[in-house]
Formats: structure tokens, sequence, C-alpha cells
């Protein structure tokens, strides 16, 4: 059986947006610039595809839902995994903001 699944252009930007925040970061930790919020994003680039990837192996998926799809509805009956994801996004996120904010 095939699973519906999001487009490769789709993967393509996600996972060039994970590898550009890993070595951002990895430059950054060898400059010494904020080095704990720094290892906490390394962490997170790695955990969150790795969670998801288990989590939603793990979980019975229909057919008709790609990945977002079924995301989504695990985050809406309060999946901790889902909930760990966003909150991953979110810190990822607040660190590039705080990035882009220091260098304009």
């Amino acid at each position: 059986m095939y699973w519906e699944t999001l487009p490769g252009w789709f993967w393509v930007i996600y996972y060039g947006f994970l590898a550009v925040t890993f070595f951002t970061a990895v430059i950054r930790i060898g400059r010494r610039k904020k080095f704990v919020m720094e290892i906490l994003v390394l962490l997170l680039v790695v955990a969150i595809p790795v969670v998801g990837l288990l989590f939603s192996a793990d979980s019975i998926r229909f057919a008709e839902q790609n990945e977002f799809e079924f995301f989504l509805s695990q985050l809406q009956q309060g999946a901790v995994w889902a909930i760990f994801i966003i909150v991953g996004y979110c810190v990822i996120l607040t660190w590039w903001g705080s990035l882009w904010v220091k260098k304009v």
C-alpha cells in the first residue's frame, strides 16, 4: 500500500533548513557565542526528525493522510511527541530570530 506524502520540494527545503541550522550552530559554538543555546539547538535539530519519525512510524496513519495532516491530528489529540516538536521548532525559530536581530 502506498502512503500519501508531501512533495519532494518540501523535503528539500525542510532538510535544507535543518542542515543550515545545524552548521550555523556548529560555527557559533566554534566562536564561543551563546554556547548553551547552540548546544540546545544542535540537540533539537537532531532530535526533532528522529522523534517525528519514531512516533509517526509507531502510530497508525490513514493512507489518505500525509505527514503534516497526521502531525496536526496528533497535535489536536495532545500527543506529547507532537507538542515536543512544536516547542522545538519554536526554540529554533526564536534562535534564528535572535541571530537575525543581532545582525541587523
